[in-house]
């Protein structure tokens, strides 16, 4: 059985185009969730935002497309396409659309 969901294996695959935008609200994909990682897509439309909150993993997001202010302990990131971030387990943090937004969110236990 794959580890890694929602993905044809040996195919080449562009990941923005496997997660679509839903009008006022954000849409997840899970390519993986188990004790040790959790892999996901996400996009955001324009204007949205994920109020503030901690994760008990570290996180490594990937902007896929678009532009988005990610706020860490206060502190605002502005970053946009190819850009990445980690952030700390347990550190607060939120984030905001600045345009149509979608990334890859991995969170490593």
């Amino acid at each position: 059985m794959n580890k890694i969901q929602n993905l044809e294996v040996e195919t080449i695959i562009n990941l923005k185009d496997q997660v679509q935008y839903i009008s006022e609200s954000h849409s997840i994909t899970f390519l993986a969730n188990n004790d040790g990682v959790t892999l996901m897509l996400m996009a955001l439309s324009q204007g949205l935002t994920i109020p503030t909150h901690r994760t008990p993993g570290e996180v490594l997001i990937l902007i896929l497309e678009g532009e988005g202010i990610f706020t860490l302990n206060g502190i605002q990131h502005n970053l946009k396409a190819n850009d990445s971030i980690v952030i700390p387990p347990n550190m607060s943090h939120s984030v905001f659309a600045t345009t149509n937004l979608k990334f890859l969110l991995t969170i490593v236990k």
